[in-house]
């Protein structure tokens, strides 16, 4: 799997502000989910453990 066929176009242009895992923005919605899911996991432990 070709993460510069997916995003269209050079990885290595236009990504110097961005961590090397960030250079596509599948990746990037995809690191958002994982936090999103780890975050609304942590809040519903705390709810249901501390309520």
């Amino acid at each position: 799997m070709n993460d510069a066929s997916q995003s269209g176009r050079d990885p290595d242009h236009g990504n110097v502000d961005r961590p090397p895992f960030l250079t596509t923005w599948r990746n990037v919605y995809l690191f958002m989910v994982v936090v999103l899911t780890i975050e609304i996991g942590i809040m519903y432990w705390l709810t249901h453990h501390f309520a």
